[in-house]
C-alpha cells in the first residue's frame, strides 16, 4: 500500500516537473520555471528514496502512511495546477504577442500616415510625435508643451477641447493655424494606458486644398446658378414624383409667364399641359420615377399663361443627392426662333439658288480626289452638268491644263487656305481665261473634305489688260521718241530708233512713215520715207509702188480723204474694199492701223502699223497712244520748220525784237491763264478738273514771274540785296538740287576756305544755275559730267572791266560741242539762242546779275572741245549789323486779331492781298496811296487802336509812294512795323530796306505762302 502510494507520488511529481520544464519555453520565464522544475525533481527524488526503502524492507519512513497520502495529495494538486496554469500562461503569452504585433502595426501606420499625429498628457506634455509632425516642426518636441510645438504659443490654445477628451469624448473640428495660415482637420480622442492613465491622441490632416476646392465648387455653383438664371431663352424646371414643380428658372418665367412664386408647388400638368395630354404626361412622370430612367428627348407642345401654344424641344435628367428624394428636371428650348430661322434659311436658300441660277459663273464642288460632285453653269459652253459630275479636270481639259487645276486644288486641300488663280483653257479651239476662286470645303469637325470653285470668265478683262499694257508700252516708246525728236540735230536723225521702239511696243510686224506732198503740178503724192520691220517680215521701203503714189489713185482715195479729216485708218484687211486689198494683201498685211501726222494745221503724212500674223482688233486706247506718237512727230516737224524760219530772221538784235519776244512769251502765259480762268467760270465743272485748271493757271503765273525776274536782272531794277554768304555751301546746295531733280551729273570742286563774298544769294544762285543749264544742254548724257569749280584768285591787271584785287572765281566747263565763233559775240544778248525750244534769256540774266555785283563773266569755247565760263565775284567784308531790321515796339492792338493796313494803287492787288490776309486771320484796311495810308494810321492811333503791320507799295504814279509814306508813319510812331512791296524799282530800298525804316520786303508777284512768311517774320520781330 505504501509502496503504491509512493510510486504514484513519484510519477505525479515527475510529470509535474515535466510540465514545469515545458513552461520554461512557453512563458519565456526560464529561471523561474527551471527552479520550480528542480524543486519538484527534488521532491520526486525524496519519494524515490522512500520508495526504495520500502521496497528494501525498511519501514521507518518519517510520517508513515498518513504523511505519504498528504504528499500524494500535494503532488496531485501541483500537477493539476501546472496542467491548468500552462494553457493560461500560453494564452497570456499569445495575447501579449498579439498586443506587441498590434502596437507595431499601429506605430507603422501612424508613422506612414501623411497627416500629423501626436500624443500628450493632461499637462500638455508631448509624449509622442509621428515623423510627419517632426518634419513639419523641424524637431522632435517630445517632452515639450504641445501648444508651443505646434503653434509657437506661450499658453494653451483657446480652441483646445481637453476637457471633453478627459471626459472620454472624441472631438472633431477644423482650425486655421496661426503659424502657417493653412487649414487643418483635427480629431482628438482619449487614449487609456495599461496603468489607467489617460492621454490625448490628436490626428491632424491638412485640408487647405480641400477648403480651396470647396470654395471653388461653391463659386462654380454660384456661377452656374447665375448662368442658369441668365439664360432667358431656355426653360429649366424640376418636378417631384407627384409632378409638383420644385424648381423654376428665369427662362421658364419668361417662356410661360408664371413667376417662380406662382409656379413652385403647382402641378406641372395642370399648369402647362393641355388637358388631353395630362393623363399620359403624369404616366410618363410616374414611369420615370419608378424605373429611374429619364424620358427620351422629345418635341412637345406646352401652353403659357395666356393660352398660347409654345412648341419646345426638351431633354430630361434625374437628380438625387445626399439621400434626398429624386427630382426630374426638364431642359426645354423654345422652338419658335428655330422654326423662324429655318423658314428664313429656306427662303435664303431659295434666294441663293436663284442667285446661283442667274450668275454667269461656273460653280463646282470637288471631292478630295478632284472629282466633280456638283457643277452649275457649264451649259453656256455646250456641256451638260450631268456629263461633268464624276469626272476630273484632267478628263475634261487634258493632262496639261487639267493637271494645273488639280495641283491648285491639292494645294488648297493641304494648306486649308483659299486661293485665286487665273487659268487659260483651250476650249473648242478658243483660248479662254478664267479667274478661279478655290476654297476649302470642311465637314462639321473642320476637316477639309474637298474644294469649292467659282470660275469667272475674264477673257475680255485679260484681253483689255493686255491691250492696256501694250498701250502703256506704246506710250513709253512715245516718250522715248519725243525726247529724241526735239533734239538739235532734228527728228529725222532719230526717227528709225523711234519707229523700232513703237513697233516693238505695239507688237506690230511693220511700222512706217508716209509723207504727203504736192508736185510742181499740184498733184498730191505719197511716199514711204522710213520703215521698221520685225524679224521675218519682208521690208517694203524699196518698193517703187510706195514712192510718189498719186493720192487720187482709187486705192488711196479713201485713205487720203479720211487722213485730211484727221481720222485713223483701222481694221482687218479682209474687211477693206477690193482695190485696197489688192494693194495690201501682197505685202502680207492681215490688219493695220494708220494715223495722220499734222505739222501745225497741215497734213504732213501718216504713220502706219501693220500686223502680218493676226487679224487683230486695234483697241481705241492703242489708237489714242499711236495718235500721240503721230502728234509728237508732227510737232517735231513743225518745230523744225519754225526753227528754220526763225533762223532766217534777225537774231533779236533790237529792242523791238526783244519786246516781241517778251510779248510772245507773255501772250502764251496769258493764254494759259485766261483760258483756264474762262473755263473755270463756266460752272458745272468737276472739282478735280477745276483744280487742274487752277493749277495750270498758277503754273503760268509762276512762269510769268520767273520771266519778269529774268528780264529785271538786266534792266535798271532788281538791285542786289547783298549779305555774307558761304559760297562753297551755296554751290554744294545747287549741285545737290540738280542731282535730286534727275538732271545731268555735275562734278563740284571747291578750294577751301574761299574768301568771303557779299552777294545776293538768290540772284547768284540763279546765275550759276543758268550757266549750268546751258552747259548741260551742250553735253550729251554719255559724256563726262559738267565740272563746277570755285577758287580764290587775285587779278593784278584787271581786265574784263574788273579792277585789280581779290576775287572768287566760279568756273563751269563742259565737254560738249562748243559754240560757233560767229555766235560768241551774241551769247549774252537777250533772246539769242541756238536752241529752238529755249527762251534765250539764261545767259543774258546771268551776265546782268554778275555785272550788278561788280563782277564779270568770261566765256571761252572751241567747236568740238566744249565751253568754259568763268564768273568773277569781288571778295570783301560787309559791315557787321546786330539786327537785320530795326527793333520795334510791342503791338498796339491788345486783341488777338491783329490789324494790317495795305496801300496799293492797283485795286486788284488790294483785293487779292486783303483776301490773303483775311484768310490768314488778320483784320485788313486798304488805301490807294501813301497820303491815305498816313491818315488811316494817324486816326487809328487817335482812336486807341493802331495797326500791327503796314504793307506799302513802293511806287504810286501821280501819288505819294511807299518811301515817303513810311517816313511820315514812323514820325507818328517810331515803333511802326512796315513792309515794302514792289515789282520793280531803281532805288536801293529793296536791297537794303532796313536802312529806310522798313522791317521787311516782298517782291511782286507773290503767293500766299510768300506773303504769310514775310508777315510772320515782320510781326515776330516785334
Amino acid at each position: 500500500m505504501l509502496s503504491a502510494i509512493l510510486t504514484v507520488s513519484v510519477l505525479l511529481q515527475l510529470l509535474a516537473a515535466a510540465l514545469a520544464l515545458r513552461l520554461t519555453w512557453l512563458t519565456g520565464w526560464r529561471r523561474a520555471w527551471a527552479l520550480v522544475c528542480l524543486a519538484i525533481c527534488g521532491m520526486a527524488a525524496r519519494r524515490i528514496v522512500s520508495l526504495l526503502n520500502v521496497l528494501s524492507g525498511q519501514s521507518n519512513i518519517g510520517g508513515g502512511l498518513t504523511a505519504e497520502l498528504v504528499a500524494l495529495g500535494i503532488s496531485i494538486a501541483m500537477l493539476v495546477g501546472l496542467a491548468w496554469i500552462g494553457p493560461s500562461l500560453k494564452r497570456t503569452r499569445e495575447a501579449e504577442q498579439r498586443i506587441r504585433e498590434s502596437e507595431a502595426r499601429y506605430r507603422a501606420m501612424i508613422e506612414a500616415f501623411d497627416g500629423l499625429v501626436y500624443i500628450c498628457d493632461q499637462h500638455y506634455r508631448v509624449e509622442y510625435m509621428n515623423p510627419a509632425l517632426i518634419k513639419r516642426t523641424g524637431y522632435d518636441g517630445t517632452g515639450d508643451l504641445c501648444y508651443k510645438v505646434l503653434h509657437d504659443r506661450d499658453a494653451p490654445c483657446p480652441w483646445c477641447p481637453n476637457e471633453h477628451i478627459w471626459n472620454g469624448e472624441t472631438v472633431h473640428w477644423e482650425v486655421q493655424s496661426p503659424k502657417d495660415g493653412r487649414y487643418y482637420l483635427v480629431t482628438n480622442t482619449p487614449l487609456t494606458h495599461a496603468d489607467g492613465r489617460v492621454s490625448k491622441q490628436a490626428m491632424i490632416i491638412d485640408i487647405t486644398e480641400r477648403r480651396e476646392q470647396e470654395r471653388e465648387i461653391q463659386r462654380l455653383k454660384q456661377q452656374f446658378s447665375k448662368i442658369i438664371e441668365g439664360v432667358e431663352h431656355v426653360d429649366i424646371h424640376g418636378v417631384d414624383a407627384d409632378g409638383r414643380i420644385v424648381y423654376w428658372s428665369r427662362g421658364a418665367e419668361l417662356l410661360y409667364g408664371y413667376s417662380k412664386d406662382e409656379a413652385i408647388g403647382q402641378d406641372i400638368c395642370a399648369l402647362l399641359i393641355p388637358e388631353s395630354l395630362r393623363g399620359s404626361t403624369r404616366q410618363i412622370i410616374r414611369d420615370a420615377f419608378d424605373s429611374g430612367q429619364c424620358p427620351p428627348p422629345m418635341e412637345f407642345m406646352l401652353y403659357d399663361r395666356e393660352g398660347t401654344a409654345v412648341p419646345i424641344f426638351c431633354d430630361h435628367a434625374m437628380v438625387q443627392s445626399n439621400g434626398d428624394p429624386a427630382e426630374l428636371f426638364c431642359v426645354a428650348v423654345d422652338l419658335r426662333p428655330l422654326r423662324a430661322a429655318q423658314s428664313a434659311a429656306a427662303q435664303s436658300e431659295e434666294r441663293l439658288q436663284r442667285l446661283v441660277d442667274s450668275t454667269q459663273d461656273i460653280i463646282t464642288i470637288h471631292d478630295a480626289n478632284g472629282r466633280y460632285v456638283y457643277c452649275h453653269g457649264p451649259e453656256r459652253y455646250g456641256v451638260q452638268a450631268s456629263d461633268v459630275v464624276g469626272q476630273t479636270p484632267i478628263d475634261l481639259l487634258g493632262p496639261e491644263e487639267g493637271g494645273q487645276l488639280m495641283e491648285q486644288m491639292r494645294d488648297v486641300i493641304q494648306t486649308g487656305e483659299a486661293r485665286t488663280e487665273r487659268n487659260m483653257v483651250t476650249w473648242q479651239g478658243e483660248e479662254l481665261w478664267f479667274e478661279d476662286h478655290i476654297f476649302p470645303m470642311r465637314d462639321e469637325a473642320g476637316t477639309t473634305t474637298g474644294v469649292g470653285k467659282i470660275c469667272r470668265n475674264v477673257t475680255e478683262t485679260v484681253r483689255a489688260e493686255a491691250n492696256l499694257a501694250r498701250r502703256d508700252r506704246i506710250l513709253e516708246a512715245v516718250t522715248f521718241a519725243a525726247e529724241r525728236f526735239f533734239r538739235e540735230d532734228g527728228w529725222d536723225a532719230h526717227v528709225d530708233d523711234g519707229l523700232a521702239r513703237l513697233g516693238q511696243a505695239a507688237e506690230a510686224s511693220r511700222v512706217y512713215i508716209v509723207q504727203v506732198r504736192r508736185d510742181d503740178d499740184g498733184r498730191p503724192l505719197i511716199s514711204q520715207r522710213n520703215e521698221w520691220v520685225a524679224e521675218g517680215i519682208t521690208p517694203q521701203s524699196d518698193s517703187p509702188e510706195l514712192q510718189d503714189v498719186d493720192c487720187r489713185n482709187s486705192a488711196f482715195r479713201r485713205w487720203a480723204e479720211a487722213l485730211h479729216r484727221g481720222e485713223a485708218i483701222v481694221g482687218r484687211v479682209a474687211d477693206f474694199p477690193a482695190e485696197e486689198r489688192a494693194m495690201l494683201e501682197p505685202q502680207g498685211i492681215v490688219s493695220l492701223a494708220a494715223v495722220p501726222i499734222f505739222a501745225g494745221t497741215e497734213l504732213w503724212g501718216m504713220i502706219g502699223f501693220d500686223d502680218c500674223h493676226d487679224a487683230r482688233d486695234w483697241p481705241a486706247a492703242e489708237i489714242d497712244a499711236l495718235r500721240i506718237a503721230a502728234d509728237i512727230l508732227g510737232g517735231a516737224i513743225h518745230h523744225e520748220r519754225l526753227a528754220e524760219h526763225l533762223l532766217t530772221v534777225n537774231k533779236l538784235e533790237s529792242i523791238g525784237v526783244l519786246a516781241g519776244g517778251i510779248a510772245h512769251d507773255f501772250n502764251n502765259i496769258l493764254t494759259a491763264i485766261a483760258g483756264n480762268v474762262s473755263l473755270a467760270r463756266l460752272g458745272g465743272i468737276d472739282p478735280e478738273d477745276m483744280a487742274d485748271m487752277l493749277s495750270e493757271a498758277e503754273q503760268a503765273c509762276t512762269r510769268a514771274r520767273d520771266l519778269v525776274r529774268q528780264l529785271m536782272t538786266f534792266s535798271k531794277g532788281a538791285a542786289p540785296r547783298p549779305e555774307r554768304v558761304d559760297l562753297a555751301a551755296l554751290l554744294k546746295e545747287i549741285t545737290a538740287g540738280l542731282q535730286r531733280d534727275g538732271l545731268s551729273r555735275v562734278e563740284l570742286q571747291s578750294e577751301k576756305p574761299l574768301w568771303p563774298v557779299e552777294i545776293d544769294r538768290d540772284q547768284i544762285a540763279q546765275a550759276v544755275r543758268n550757266i549750268l543749264a546751258n552747259a548741260r544742254q551742250a553735253t550729251p548724257p554719255e559724256q563726262t559730267p559738267v565740272k563746277l569749280r570755285a577758287e580764290n584768285v587775285t587779278r593784278r591787271n584787271g581786265g574784263l572791266a574788273l579792277t585789280p584785287g581779290r576775287y572768287v572765281r566760279i568756273t563751269v566747263s563742259d565737254s560738249g560741242e562748243g559754240i560757233a565763233p560767229t555766235d560768241m559775240a551774241k551769247i549774252f544778248d537777250p533772246y539769242f539762242t541756238t536752241h529752238a525750244n529755249r527762251s534765250g534769256l539764261g545767259l543774258s540774266a546771268a551776265y546782268a546779275i554778275v555785272k550788278k555785283h561788280g563782277g564779270a563773266i568770261d566765256a571761252q569755247s572751241k567747236p568740238g572741245e566744249g565751253s568754259r565760263f568763268d564768273i568773277y565775284l569781288p571778295a570783301g567784308q560787309m559791315p557787321e549789323v546786330s539786327e537785320k531790321y530795326p527793333s520795334a515796339a510791342a503791338s498796339h492792338t491788345p486783341s488777338n486779331r491783329r490789324r494790317v493796313l495795305i496801300m496799293d494803287d492797283e485795286s486788284q492787288v488790294r483785293h487779292v492781298v486783303s483776301r490773303m490776309l483775311e484768310r490768314m486771320g488778320y483784320e485788313v484796311t486798304t488805301t490807294t496811296d501813301g497820303a491815305q495810308a498816313v491818315d488811316a494810321y494817324r486816326h487809328a492811333i487817335q482812336d486807341g487802336g493802331g495797326f500791327d503791320l503796314v504793307i506799302l507799295d513802293l511806287m504810286v504814279p501821280g501819288g505819294v509812294g511807299g518811301q515817303q509814306a513810311a517816313a511820315e508813319i514812323l514820325a507818328e510812331d517810331a515803333g511802326a512795323r512796315i513792309v515794302v512791296a514792289s515789282g520793280y524799282s531803281e532805288t536801293p530800298i529793296l536791297a537794303r530796306p532796313g536802312e529806310y525804316g522798313f522791317c521787311g520786303h516782298i517782291a511782286k508777284p507773290f503767293e500766299l505762302k510768300d506773303l504769310q512768311q514775310v508777315v510772320e517774320e515782320a510781326l515776330d520781330g516785334a
